[in-house]
Order: structure tokens, then C-alpha cells, then sequence
């Protein structure tokens, strides 16, 4: 993870406690790994949603097959995102206002 200072503390207090609560498994192939060789995932873009930066309901700790994939497949990546937002009580069309789509042109179900 690149950013620095007081953010960064933040992140890797959060990245450690969502790793242990996972038992160090990969939540999609269900793989352990150590933690060092886990990648951190926001399901919902930062970008977009900035104030869950922090918020570890919006983390997942994958492995770098898993997070390549995610990715790599929109329909995969939409879904972790559906599924994410219903979890956390956010509505995706609101956030993106961008219709019946969201933010890579795919539509939502």
C-alpha cells in the first residue's frame, strides 16, 4: 500500500485486523497465505467512495490470483461490489449517478 503517514498506520491496523478475522484465508479461493503475500481490495472504489478508506467492511485481503482476477473481471468485481453495498447499506445508483450503470459501463442487475 503506497500512502504514508497517519493514513498508512491506519490502513495496516485495518489490513492486519481483517487478515486475522479471515484466518488467513483468501475469502474467494479459500486459500491461506501469509500475510505479507495478501493484497488489499476496497470493493467499493476509493475513488468513489473516499469515506470507506478506512472502514474495514469495505476491505478484503485476497490473494494476487484472486485480486488479479477480480480486476480482470468486471462481472466478478460488480458483483463483490453489489454484494459489499447491500452489506454495508449503500446504494450504488446513488453513489455513481450514472443510471442503470456503474462506474466501468457495465449494467447493474
Amino acid at each position: 500500500y503506497t500512502r504514508r503517514g497517519a493514513d498508512a498506520d491506519k490502513i495496516i491496523k485495518a489490513k492486519l485486523r481483517v487478515y486475522e478475522s479471515n484466518d488467513g484465508r483468501c475469502p474467494l479461493c479459500g486459500g491461506r497465505f501469509d500475510y505479507n503475500r495478501m493484497e488489499l481490495h476496497h470493493v467499493l472504489p476509493v475513488a468513489r467512495f473516499g469515506d470507506l478508506l478506512h472502514d474495514e467492511r469495505n476491505m478484503m485481503l485476497l490473494c494476487h490470483g484472486c485480486h488479479k482476477e477480480v480486476h480482470c473481471n468486471p462481472w466478478l468485481n460488480i458483483r463483490l461490489m453489489q454484494e459489499k453495498a447491500k452489506e454495508i447499506g449503500i446504494e450504488l445508483k446513488d453513489r455513481y449517478n450514472y443510471g442503470e450503470e456503474n462506474y466501468a459501463g457495465y449494467h447493474l442487475p
